[in-house]
């Protein structure tokens, strides 16, 4: 993965740059001069590591790992609902919910906003070409005022987490109703009857753009209330069937899904105001949970192969993510071979993966010929994406996950069949999403603080206001964007509708993203096509605490002439 990132290094900057996400995948080592390594050097030194056993989990390391002495819980996974004959219709009903989380030997209650009553929403599966249609039914108290941000005025939300809306993450999908459209709000008492249509994988028509199959997520994203509701619960996985999923080594596999979310809650199982969901993490010994379980563990036969898929619906915390066993003389092997949805080429072994807010990574994973006990692990931290650096409980490892390798070997011809191959190439959408030339027009994004007391943040020196556009480029346009962090802390970039292509520091084309993280006073340069969709849409820091104090802007996108 060669994200080539400029990231100038000063006073500050150089205690801040061990990053861990994907798509910046290492620094490096300063050299002679005091400049940089690159990402793309930091990338070849890394990758002659990736074959590497990895160590071994000490007793001790695990008895100071948060969740290190902690009993399993059983592994679950969200309902899945499948789309038939061209189409999926379903319920979303938003509503307070009574639920628990097991840590060890102690059940925590919780009372929190919900999807169907459950800590996740379901997982919905649909092809190109279905229409996805979601009534979305508010059932929270009210009535209920939205919180509305004056001109110009930067603030944190204080009420309106009532209202919400539906988004559905990394979809080349129309920003019109009823489609995405996120400036529509649902308030309390109300529903809205939603319709996806999903561009089918055929011809695309006049435009090249259509929707490629991968892993993708919806969410609440209504302005002042997304980190409430998503520090709730409130997302779920959406996958797109596509070409990937008929490869022969794929389709074998098992499929696991981890939706990795952060729930943010007080002493009584509760969160109703804003600052509680940044101070609830920062002192109250919060964790990272898989599916709405506290370190779930599963089991897997050695040699077995799995297709896990990755959504990091978190608010705030970064996840750099590997495997480590408990005992000497095995290792997993991972392959990635989709990030926030798109195919590369081919597949590629990796020794972690780094996840932000907002991303999603696919794997294929090789469970070792050693039995015994392995740890889907969170690797220390430097910093918490909130701001709140180094806080308690929030940098910290954790053992997110428990595989127990077990059983009779996977091999070929076994009973039960399981999967033992890992293909080389992958069915990448090239035709879908082509290498962008470097085009005319340029735009410059920029991060900045506000009050650093206060949490407030904004971009190009604005805070959210949802009748000022930041651009308003034409159907058909091509831009090459460059994002600048002028702040201390990551922000992880996401612009709905269209994805967008990555360009090296010498301009040339590297992989597609539509989630990327920009470090510490450091730049992100990239190119888009606003293809087929006209509209108005946003671009955000998806850290949602951010988002929800300034860090959004609104894009509109004008129709082509006739």
């Amino acid at each position: 993965m060669n994200n080539l990132q400029e990231c100038p290094l000063d006073r500050r900057g150089r205690r801040k740059l061990r990053l861990g996400f994907a798509g910046i995948l290492a620094l490096g080592s300063l050299i002679a001069g005091g400049h940089w390594m690159s990402f793309l050097e930091a990338a070849k030194a890394k990758a002659k590591s990736v074959a590497s056993p990895m160590r071994v989990l000490t007793a001790a390391e695990l008895k100071k790992t948060d969740l290190g002495q902690t009993p399993a819980s059983d592994w679950a996974e969200p309902p899945v609902l499948k789309s038939e004959n061209g189409k999926l219709e379903t319920t979303l009903k938003v509503a307070y919910a009574k639920n628990f989380l097991d840590v060890g030997t102690e059940r925590k209650w919780l009372w929190l906003r919900s999807y169907n009553g459950m800590l996740t929403g379901p997982t919905l599966r649909v092809k190109p070409g279905d229409t996805l249609k979601v009534h979305l039914v508010n059932d929270l108290p009210g009535p209920e005022q939205e919180m509305v941000m004056k001109e110009g005025e930067c603030a944190q939300p204080t009420h309106g987490f009532n209202v919400t809306n539906l988004h559905t993450h990394g979809l080349h999908i129309s920003p019109k109703e009823p489609g995405d459209n996120v400036l529509v709000k649902v308030g309390p008492g109300h529903d809205y009857p939603y319709k996806f249509e999903i561009l089918p994988a055929g011809n695309p028509g006049p435009e090249k753009a259509r929707q490629y199959p991968g892993t993708f997520w919806y969410h609440a994203h209504n302005h002042g209330s997304t980190a409430m509701q998503l520090a709730s619960g409130m997302s779920g996985a959406l996958i797109v069937e596509g070409d990937i999923d008929e490869v022969p080594e794929i389709k074998a596999a098992r499929e696991r899904l981890f939706l990795f979310q952060q729930l943010a809650y007080n002493d009584k199982g509760e969160v109703e105001e804003f600052k509680e969901i940044e101070d609830e993490w920062s002192t109250g010994q919060r964790h990272t949970i898989i599916n709405g379980r506290v370190k779930p563990r599963f089991k897997m036969r050695p040699g077995e192969v799995e297709r896990w898929r990755f959504i990091d619906s978190g608010i705030f915390e970064d996840l750099p993510v590997t495997i480590r066993p408990a005992q000497e003389g095995g290792a997993f092997k991972m392959y990635r071979i989709a990030i926030d949805g798109i195919t590369p080429p081919k597949s590629e072994e990796v020794a972690s993966v780094e996840l932000g807010p907002g991303y999603r990574v696919d794997l294929l994973v090789k469970a070792p010929a050693q039995k015994g006990t392995y740890y889907l692990y969170k690797q220390p931290s430097l910093y918490s994406l909130s701001g709140k650096k180094k806080s308690p409980g929030v940098n910290n490892e954790q053992i997110l996950a428990e595989i127990e390798v077990e059983g009779e070997d996977c091999v070929a011809g076994s009973t039960p069949s399981c999967a033992t191959q890992i293909p080389v190439a992958l069915p990448a959408p090239t035709d879908m999403l082509p290498d962008i030339p470097k085009p005319k027009m340029t735009r410059e994004i920029k991060f900045k603080v506000v009050n650093a007391d206060l949490q407030l943040f904004s971009i190009n020196n604005t805070c959210y206001d949802h009748n000022k556009p930041i651009a308003e480029p034409t159907v058909g346009d091509v831009e090459e964007w460059t994002v600048s962090n002028l702040t201390e802390i990551a922000h992880p970039f996401h612009i709905h509708v269209n994805a967008f292509q990555i360009v090296d520091a010498q301009g040339n084309p590297q992989e597609w993203h539509d989630t990327i993280m920009v470090p510490p006073f450091g730049k992100v340069k990239f190119r888009t096509r606003f293809e087929r969709f006209d509209g108005e849409f946003v671009l955000h820091c998806h850290i949602l605490t951010h988002e929800d104090s300034g860090m959004m802007q609104l894009v509109r996108v004008k129709p082509k002439a006739p």
